[in-house]
């Protein structure tokens, strides 16, 4: 991947236009343990344990990627 090309870069994070989406992204499965020790200590953050490695945005132009499908449907009258 293009964006993650550099030496030090771990993680490549999507972004769009209604903000940065810290679940989808691209990481190796070396930082795996860590991300498990980070959960151990009870933090829920996942961009909180990003902030913590060198990484990436991607931009991402389609906003309907992301839509919250653990959202109610609008009831219908």
């Amino acid at each position: 991947m293009q964006a993650m090309s550099g030496p030090q870069t771990m993680l490549a994070i999507a972004r769009s236009a209604s903000g940065t989406h810290p679940v989808f992204c691209l990481m190796p499965r070396s930082v795996s343990t860590d991300l498990d020790a980070y959960l151990q200590t009870g933090q829920r953050r996942v961009s909180g344990w990003q902030a913590l490695h060198p990484h990436v945005f991607v931009s991402f132009e389609d906003e309907q990627a992301f839509t919250n499908i653990n959202q109610p449907l609008p009831q219908t009258p």
